[in-house]
């Protein structure tokens, strides 16, 4: 399955038959730009009344850090209209090692 709309500089894949326990997705991308950081959103179906989907999962790349640390890190986190985000994820944990910003 390759990208099949582009839009606001993203790329928007639908997963037909969405995703039952035990599924999977790879992504296999080059990140672009001096920043080398990059996202990947899965969205869910929009719910009526609401402006914006749920974001069932928000995987975010920073290759070269962010405001807490100057390491490499992964960031998840989930995001509803009723909840805002929810309690973030880091990888690694900033509480693992010595932080160095």
């Amino acid at each position: 399955m390759n990208s099949t709309e582009l839009g606001n500089s993203s790329y928007r894949l639908q997963v037909p038959c969405g995703l039952t326990q035990g599924s999977s997705i790879t992504v296999i991308g080059i990140p672009n730009g001096i920043l080398g950081n990059f996202r990947i959103d899965l969205t869910g179906d929009s719910i009526p009344g609401e402006p914006d989907p749920p974001v069932i999962l928000h995987y975010n790349v920073r290759l070269h850090g962010d405001k807490i640390t100057e390491d490499p890190v992964i960031v998840q986190n989930t995001w509803t209209v009723a909840h805002d985000w929810g309690e973030e994820e880091r990888c690694p944990s900033p509480e693992s090692g010595e932080v160095k910003k």
